[in-house]
């Protein structure tokens, strides 16, 4: 019963609602995020239209024959840093 009612304590002291330019720093960070998501998937799945919208013909053959431990280390870059966003 004491520990409930110290953390409760604790919760309620430090309940303080977050500034809005932290709210604006997130979403920045989000939007920037999904562009690598959306450019892992892209690349992932060998996209041409994408891949030579963006790069040269040495860049798409580059992009096109990606060793897969380079992409699995691409997706886990990528996706970890999603997952370890501040929410």
């Amino acid at each position: 019963m004491e520990v409930e009612k110290v953390v409760r304590e604790f919760i309620d002291k430090n309940n303080h609602s977050r500034p809005w330019h932290l709210w604006l720093v997130v979403v920045v960070a989000t939007l920037f995020m999904l562009v690598g998501l959306y450019d892992f998937i892209m690349v992932a799945s060998h996209n041409m239209a994408y891949l030579s919208d963006r790069h040269t013909a040495e860049g798409v053959v580059y992009f096109t024959n990606y060793p897969t431990y380079l992409l699995v280390l691409f997706g886990i870059n990528v996706i970890g840093v999603m997952v370890a966003e501040p929410k």
